[in-house]
């Protein structure tokens, strides 16, 4: 079990949610603490990348917001509702649970499951029903360039994904 503060209205952190952010509300629970960190170089020691002559097996990209669970990213026109969700649970501790068999690598991120019920409860307030990619709190994300950590990243994908 882990905990963090309910945020609402995180700062935009990519073009992405820069374009969508007059539709696109956002909410998140901001763990203070550096959990990707520990399990990134869990991750990266099972499975060293050795390249070049520095030997650098630093492989996963940092999350942009650090350690987080994201409870609300979902187009949402009724602002007058949206004030009162985050009324009522902006700033709140919120509990979450590890799902440990949910350790995934989808190929671009390496996340855990995560249950919340808390989380759920906001998203019943909101008539938002369940999260597109279900709870989950982000790893690292993998990034796109050098082939030798393509096929590096495949090898570690399907070990996760077949053990």
């Amino acid at each position: 079990m882990s905990k963090g503060i309910l945020k609402f209205d995180p700062v935009n952190r990519t073009k992405k949610h820069n374009k969508q952010g007059v539709w696109k509300k956002s909410a998140l629970i901001e763990v203070q603490d550096d959990t990707y960190l520990y399990y990134q170089w869990l991750i990266q020691k099972r499975y060293p990348l050795i390249q070049g002559v520095l030997g650098n097996d630093n492989w996963i990209n940092p999350p942009l917001r650090g350690t987080h669970v994201t409870i609300i990213n979902d187009r949402m026109s009724d602002i007058d509702l949206w004030n009162k969700i985050k009324e009522k649970y902006h700033n709140k501790e919120i509990h979450f649970f590890y799902d440990w068999e949910g350790f995934r690598n989808n190929g671009k991120h390496i996340y855990f499951k995560v249950e919340c019920p808390m989380g759920q409860e906001v998203r019943d307030f909101g008539n938002l029903g369940d999260p597109y990619f279900g709870f989950h709190m982000t790893i690292g994300l993998i990034p796109k360039d050098a082939g030798i950590k393509i096929e590096h990243n495949l090898k570690v994908q399907k070990y996760m994904i077949d053990s």
